[in-house]
């Protein structure tokens, strides 16, 4: 609506980090699908694999049906033929294209329900079969159809004079079953649900009230019965607005508000087969806050989405979780809405054959839509632009990831077409077929610009050398064995080429290995192969790899020991002194340090020392670069008294000095007698 412009202005478009947008191949604008000047009923929309979609919907007398085929819709086709006004019309399409639609209808004074019977290859409709026939109003009709000649299954309830009761009929390929009763149990049945599967199994889902409390109930109509009712809810408060989805392969999930700890929560069971048993409820949402009004949707492969309405600050947000076939994901937020707007309400749901999803909502009054994949929600769209806010908001999805979303507004019916960006396939090969194998993945549902791993695995005998693209007019090459295939633009064929392995080459190590050096070595370290670095400071280790898958020889080379040399020392004269050299002895080129000490009476002269005499004048004495074997003689002198010392002078006691007298004295008078003698 047009005032929903502001209103969008102001929501908070909230969505996943690596979120995308890919909402340009919406339609320009919505189409106005009736063109009667009476009030339509909500219209409902099924689609099969190729992108035809088919709607219905209630207006004045008539139920009515327009079909898109791919690139416009068809003329209005009138569906019931009685004449009275009609009312809840639905619909489903198979994978063939054809359809069931059914609705409830005045007849006699009562509310009865009708089914036609739509038929995709000539998009005609058969003449209405009314299925109820008890003296009440039937009310909530809903529709089933499975693929080929799995049969339709149509569900409704209506009272048998006691109670509200769950009644179904099937449709068998030639004609409709009478109405058999679904449930035995004691209350009024509500919001009925149903779902199909290949062989023409069914599933019925439904809410019982006893009179004193709410309950989810579900039975298996097996080809020939239906089961008891199994209840799926634990809870004794209030339940409301179970839904149900299904594969063709008979795997289900019903989703249901129910109300406990304080508020509403959204609760999930599973059947993982129809021979199996639904699992204990589990809570989707695990925010503050009531949650409201779940609906799911399932593809093929089982995976699931579930939408819902998260109650944030007095306003309804869009939630939603993933089911990927082993867990649940956390909530994520779709949109979360302004502080004081009207909120979030009527999400449906649809999910395409990859997972991805589109979900369609009521925003402010406004028709809005988010498209999701496994990174993320993209940013809402709004569908509409017209004055008056939108009612009934349904969304069909098919595996291809083709959408069809329809809407009430202003008493008329709407539609928007969605087309995803165009997919490519790829297909893998080797060349030679011998050589190895090859694949890809993904090998389909490639969008327009996206990527490929592909990965290659070379035979005994064979090695991989490179991959080759072709896709339009666009080729590419990449060489190694795993290889992302990117900007695929069309259906590729990828190849990856082998050639025949020549012979292995095993590594032999070269002449250097085992001999002992003292530095890293150089040079013939590999016979055959190619050598490595060298590693290590002594002992060193290398290796030489072989190719074409041979072996590898590890290497190495130990550390030459180093050689030293004695040093003979003598010290001269040999009683002046010692002398010693450390080391000694020497490393060939190394040094050694001399030193002497002299004895008493001698000093150092000199060390004198090699083939060359050297003189080495100061003591200690460092001698460099040693040769070989050498003497070293310490040479020693005498040491020489001083200049200029006193000598002492002997002393003599007084009768020294007495004798010495008298002897002077006598050697006076005997020279005195030789001369008189003379």
């Amino acid at each position: 609506m047009l005032q929903g412009r502001n209103f969008k202005a102001a929501l908070v478009f909230a969505a996943l980090a690596g979120s995308i947008n890919a909402y340009a191949a919406w339609d320009a604008a919505p189409t106005l699908l009736d063109s009667s000047a009476n009030v339509a009923g909500p219209v409902q929309v099924g689609i099969e694999p190729f992108g035809n979609a088919v709607t219905v919907w209630t207006q004045g007398t008539d139920v009515l049906s327009r079909t898109w085929t791919g690139s416009a819709w068809t003329a209005e086709t009138i569906v019931d033929t009685l004449g009275t006004v009609p009312e809840d019309a639905r619909i489903s399409i198979n994978a063939n294209g054809d359809g069931v639609a059914v609705w409830r209808q005045p007849v006699a004074g009562t509310l009865q329900v009708f089914a036609a019977r739509y038929t995709g290859g000539s998009g005609t409709w058969s003449v209405p079969a009314q299925l109820s026939s008890l003296a009440s109003n039937a009310l909530e009709p809903r529709i089933a159809l499975g693929n080929n000649a799995a049969g339709a299954m149509a569900v409704w309830r209506q009272n048998n004079g006691s109670e509200t009761n769950l009644y179904a009929s099937r449709w068998n390929g030639s004609s409709w079953s009478a109405a058999v009763a679904v449930d035995n149990l004691t209350g009024n049945t509500n919001a009925p649900n149903v779902a199909v599967d290949n062989v023409g199994n069914a599933v019925a889902l439904w809410e019982q009230f006893d009179g004193g409390a709410d309950s989810v109930f579900a039975s298996v109509w097996n080809g020939t019965n239906w089961s008891v009712p199994q209840q799926l809810d634990g809870l004794t408060g209030f339940i409301d607005t179970p839904h149900l989805a299904m594969t063709g392969t008979g795997q289900a999930i019903a989703v249901w508000q129910g109300f406990g700890g304080g508020e509403f929560n959204i609760y999930a069971s599973r059947l993982p087969s129809l021979l199996g048993a639904w699992s204990a409820p589990v809570v989707l949402d695990t925010l503050v806050g009531s949650a409201y009004d779940p609906r799911i949707a399932i593809n093929s492969s089982g995976n699931a989405v579930v939408v819902w309405e998260q109650t944030n600050g007095g306003v309804q947000d869009l939630y939603a979780a993933r089911w990927n076939g082993s867990a649940w994901s956390a909530p994520a937020v779709v949109q979360a809405a302004a502080a004081g707007s009207v909120g979030i309400i009527k999400p449906q749901v649809g999910v395409d054959g990859s997972g991805n999803a589109i979900v369609a909502y009521s925003a402010g009054g406004e028709l809005m839509a988010s498209r999701g994949t496994s990174g993320g929600w993209g940013v809402p769209v709004s569908l509409e632009g017209s004055p008056g806010a939108v009612g009934n908001p349904q969304v069909a999805v098919n595996s291809t990831g083709q959408a069809v979303a329809v809407w009430q507004q202003n008493q008329n019916v709407y539609a928007q077409h969605y087309a995803p960006d165009p997919t490519f396939s790829v297909t893998v090969s080797s060349n030679p077929v011998a050589g190895g194998s090859a694949s890809c993945t993904p090998t389909s549902g490639i969008v327009s610009g996206g990527s490929t791993v592909c990965t290659a695995t070379a035979n005994a005998g064979y090695v991989f050398t490179q991959w080759t693209t072709t896709w339009g007019a666009t080729n590419g090459t990449c060489n190694t064995a795993t290889c992302t295939i990117p900007n695929i633009t069309g259906n590729a064929t990828i190849t990856a080429h082998f050639t025949a392995a020549p012979a292995p080459v095993n590594g032999v190590c070269g002449s250097a290995n085992g001999v002992a050096v003292s530095s890293a070595p150089t040079a013939n370290l590999c016979t055959a192969g190619t050598p490595s670095a060298v590693a290590g400071s002594g002992p060193w280790t290398w290796s030489c790899a072989g190719s074409n898958g041979g072996s590898t020889a590890s290497c190495s080379a130990p550390l030459l020991p180093p050689t030293t040399y004695p040093i003979t020392v003598i010290v001269y004269p040999p009683a002046a002194g010692t002398a010693s050299c450390t080391p000694n002895p020497v490393t060939s080129g190394g040094t050694t340090v001399c030193t002497a000490t002299p004895n008493a009476g001698y000093t150092w002269s000199n060390f004198v020392y090699g083939p060359m005499s050297s003189v080495c004048g100061s003591n200690p004495c460092t001698i460099p670069n040693v040769p070989g074997a050498f003497t070293v003689t310490a040479n020693f002198a005498a040491a020489p008294a001083a200049a200029g010392d006193a000598q002492p002078v002997p002393t003599l006691s007084h009768w020294g000095l007495m004798v010495l007298s008298l002897l002077c004295g006598a050697g006076a008078w005997m020279a005195r007698r030789r001369r008189q003698q003379s």
